[in-house]
């Protein structure tokens, strides 16, 4: 799950209990790949609008796909890809960065509906 506040994407794995931001030129690119637009665009558009980039662009778009990837916040898919148009990026492209945080992992991983015996809730995964 994600949210868009302000200019930055808050993303939780709810399976790891780590959370994430993603800001700038990274959030820029979240929003393009979550409105089904293919990395191959996205790198085609941002290498538009920052001539002389093309070669960083492509390295940077593959290497934060990988780590969205990796850190199971999107999948790889096959379907068509999406027809609406990418805004114009209105910010000065900076290389993709996930911050990836884990203070909060125990809580996140709390389970209420199904955590719940006869001790009350929450039971964490400790006391298990």
């Amino acid at each position: 799950m994600h949210e868009v506040i302000n200019d930055e994407v808050v993303a939780v794995n709810l399976d790891s209990g780590k959370y994430y931001s993603i800001r700038s030129t990274g959030a820029y690119i979240w929003g393009a790949l979550v409105s089904g637009h293919s990395s191959e665009t996205i790198t085609s558009e941002l290498s538009f609008y920052y001539p002389g980039n093309s070669t960083l662009i492509l390295t940077d778009i593959e290497r934060f796909v990988d780590q969205l990837i990796e850190e199971n916040l999107i999948k790889k898919c096959n379907g068509p890809e999406s027809k609406t148009k990418i805004e114009p990026p209105t910010i000065e492209y900076q290389s993709p960065v996930i911050e990836a945080y884990s203070d909060m992992q125990e809580i996140l991983l709390l389970d209420p509906v199904h955590d719940v015996d006869e001790s009350g809730w929450p039971i964490t995964h400790k006391q298990k």
